[in-house]
């Protein structure tokens, strides 16, 4: 189990670091290009790599949360913020 500043951390990185990153380097890329610059090699592989990256954290932090959500309606959880 996760503790709730770092679960806060990660969530922050999935929901707003991520996308921001990946929307920046995207349209970094489509600026460069339109404007007769070159683009940045592998920017489409490396967009869908941030999206990925996001989602797969994104996943984790909710089945982290319903898991310690059940636990502490089963009894079971601590109750602590470590």
């Amino acid at each position: 189990m996760i503790t709730g500043k770092l679960y806060d951390v990660l969530k922050w990185i999935a929901i707003a670091g991520l996308p921001w990153l990946g929307t920046t380097f995207l349209a970094v890329e489509a600026v460069l290009t339109a404007n007769g610059f070159a683009g940045i090699p592998y920017a489409g592989l490396v967009g869908d790599l941030i999206v990925v990256a996001a989602t797969a954290l994104g996943t984790l932090l909710a089945v982290s949360s319903a898991t310690y959500y059940k636990k502490m309606q089963d009894g079971e959880g601590e109750g602590t913020d470590e």
